[in-house]
């Protein structure tokens, strides 16, 4: 059968390549029914939604119809699926058990490589209204083995001992004594939000305003997809490079969005933040090797000249950083806020080198080497 394209993206650098590694054998175990690809050409996507470079990849992967994985530290996050922290083998590969049942419509039909009761643990809903929940890190299934492991060694231990009885609350004490003085979890803290976490949907209930006292009005309208602001982007920075409260919102009404502006494109606000994200620095934490390439000619913001060179080299063809801004006669930290800005409204895509193919040395030795050049 074909394989499901999917790809580890929108998350750190040691995160990815954990995942990665983590990733073939679970894969395997299923019976390979997935294909690492790039983030452009991969239907599922594994992002990381405790950062911002994850967020932005969330929006456009939401925009675009993809499937995506959310790595969260907790259980109802936004995504179509989500990946406890810490990760496991077992917990990524019944993750993805429960896709790869969505990606075929049969959630209740076990995966080759799964038994049925596998299969059923590891299913999960792909419900477009309500994101799935997972009950409880896979260490809670390992501390009910060791439970029944415990209570049956117990039982054993009585019938090889009738002189020794105990009674039902001494047996559940013997039973979990690892259980008792290992205290709860601590709730995970809310994490800070920015304006571009508030920009993806269902995120603000309608017409908002947010003013501060350096930058000029703004009002967005998740219901339009449009916000209200001045022509220019620059003096709506200032919005982009702080955490912002939720009671710092204001209902707006159509006066408000009047006097704050004209309307202006949802995508131009979630560009500018993808354009501040980073201050110099590429947000998906990439290596040197990584190249870049523009799907689509941008939007040019008069603001930005030096945007109009780094947008025309890289339509060229993939290129690393350094090599942009070479072709483009501008600073590396120049093209890396343009990159991730491209990256966040989905106008650009980062290209992996192709491995490169291990050399399988010659059958036969030098003797066989030389007959095959004489042509016998």
């Amino acid at each position: 059968m074909s394989k499901y394209p999917l790809c580890f993206t929108g998350m750190e650098q040691a995160d990815e390549a954990t995942l990665k590694m983590l990733f073939v054998d679970a894969n395997a175990s299923l019976g390979e029914p997935f294909e690492l690809t790039s983030e452009d050409r991969a239907q599922i996507l594994v992002v990381d939604l405790g950062s911002i470079y994850g967020h932005m990849t969330w929006l456009r992967a939401h925009s675009a119809g993809k499937t995506v994985v959310g790595l969260s530290n907790r259980a109802d996050s936004e995504a179509d699926f989500t990946l406890l922290r810490p990760v496991s083998e077992s917990s990524l590969r019944d993750i993805l058990a429960a896709v790869a049942a969505a990606q075929t419509g049969a959630a209740n039909e076990p995966i080759d490589g799964i038994a049925d009761g596998d299969a059923a643990a590891a299913a999960a809903r792909d419900d477009a209204d309500e994101p799935p929940a997972f009950a409880e890190p896979m260490a809670a299934t390992t501390d009910a083995a060791e439970t029944a492991e415990t209570a049956e060694t117990a039982e054993t231990a009585d019938a090889a001992d009738p002189e020794t009885e105990t009674d039902g609350s001494t047996a559940v004490a013997a039973q979990t004594p690892e259980a008792a003085e290992q205290p709860a979890p601590e709730p995970e803290p809310p994490r800070e939000k920015y304006l571009v976490d508030y920009l993806r949907a269902g995120a603000l209930p309608g017409p908002m305003r947010l003013q501060l006292p350096d930058a000029p009005p703004l009002v967005v309208d998740p219901r339009t997809g449009h916000y209200f602001g001045p022509p220019q982007l620059k003096p709506l920075m200032p919005y982009c490079r702080i955490v912002i409260a939720p009671e710092q919102w204001a209902p707006a009404s159509a006066e408000d969005a009047a006097r704050a502006g004209s309307p202006q494109s949802w995508t131009r606000l979630i560009w500018l933040c993808g354009l501040v994200s980073g201050a110099g620095r590429l947000v998906d934490a990439g290596d040197g090797e990584r190249q870049y390439r523009l799907l689509k000619w941008p939007q040019i913001e008069r603001e930005f000249p030096r945007h109009f060179r780094i947008a025309t080299a890289m339509m060229k063809g993939p290129a690393t950083l350094p090599e942009i801004a070479q072709a483009s006669s501008a600073t590396v930290e120049e093209v890396a806020d343009f990159v991730n800005a491209s990256l966040a409204t989905g106008f650009a895509a980062i290209e992996l080198p192709p491995p490169v193919e291990p050399e399988i040395p010659a059958k036969g030795g030098l003797l066989g080497r030389l007959k095959g050049l004489r042509g016998g």
